[in-house]
């Protein structure tokens, strides 16, 4: 290919690249590209141009003030992955390290992309995820009652913070900027308090019919009191109002502990994992 320009997304580029990923057979994106309000809230946001004609995109999230996700890809379907992330790859990871982020991660099962992406660019496997999804909205249980639910505030970031660094991994902790980013744009965001303590929390999202939990923690000290059911169950009752058909959520194959509490809840596996791939950007 010939005179390939490489820049910055614009708002102004929003119906070409939503063209795209409607046609094209490879792409990635976990960004509802067509809905969400916050489409250029990522950084950075490339694109590849020639002759007119849009080729490729690649989009970035910071979901940590050290760590991106890579959250959209997209090409057109007579453009080689190889060329592709040749041209778009190498830019964005600039980029991020000029933000100062340590790590890009990424989370799905296309192989057109898992495979180059562990074979030529020092991504390695780091977990798998497992998506569990529940068809009725029914509440087996309500869990603690003693638990206080309440809508989360932006003063409550640094609780959630500390929670996130008692609870998960490096790799899946939030930073405040991602607490702050939820409480804008997220329909439902909660927290969980006992005796005056921040030991929980959970934000969902909404797409049309479709319910998804993007994140249910309760602090390691406090499990098995009946709080992570307590959140479930006033999530499901919120989306029961929104006249949702379907709620999902995704949790790590190897956390035992929380799918035996969505399966509890109703929730089933639907028999689908991503694999979770990291590459530290000093490589």
């Amino acid at each position: 290919m010939n005179s390939i320009t490489v820049r910055e997304a614009t708002m102004a580029d929003r119906p070409l690249v939503i063209q795209l990923a409607k046609r094209a057979a490879r792409v990635h994106s976990r960004l509802e590209i067509g809905d969400t309000d916050d489409w250029l809230d990522g950084r950075p946001f490339l694109l590849a141009i020639a002759r007119g004609r849009l080729w490729g995109f690649i989009l970035c999230t910071l979901y940590h003030s050290q760590r991106a996700l890579l959250r959209g890809v997209g090409l057109v379907d007579d453009w080689s992955m190889r060329a592709y992330l040749e041209t778009l790859l190498p830019p964005t990871l600039d980029r991020l390290r000029s933000q100062h982020i340590t790590s890009l991660v990424y989370i799905g099962n296309d192989r057109w992309l898992t495979d180059p992406l562990l074979r030529d660019w020092n991504f390695s496997i780091q977990n798998s995820v497992v998506t569990y999804t529940k068809k009725d909205l029914s509440i087996p249980t309500r869990g603690n009652q003693q638990v206080h639910v309440r809508p989360a505030q932006s003063g409550d970031f640094p609780a959630l913070v500390a929670l996130d660094g008692a609870t998960f991994d490096p790799l899946w902790r939030n930073a405040s900027q991602t607490f702050a980013h939820a409480l804008e744009n997220l329909p439902y965001f909660v927290v969980a308090e006992l005796a005056g303590q921040t030991v929980g929390y959970l934000f969902s999202n909404r797409q049309e019919n479709i319910g998804h939990l993007n994140r249910v923690a309760v602090h390691p000290d406090y499990q098995g009191l009946g709080i992570g059911a307590r959140l479930l169950a006033e999530a499901i009752e919120f989306f029961r109002m929104e006249k949702v058909k379907v709620i999902t959520l995704n949790t790590q194959k190897d956390n035992a502990v929380s799918q035996r509490l969505y399966r509890r809840l109703g929730f089933q596996p639907m028999g689908e994992e991503a694999l979770v791939l990291k590459r530290d950007l000093a490589l």
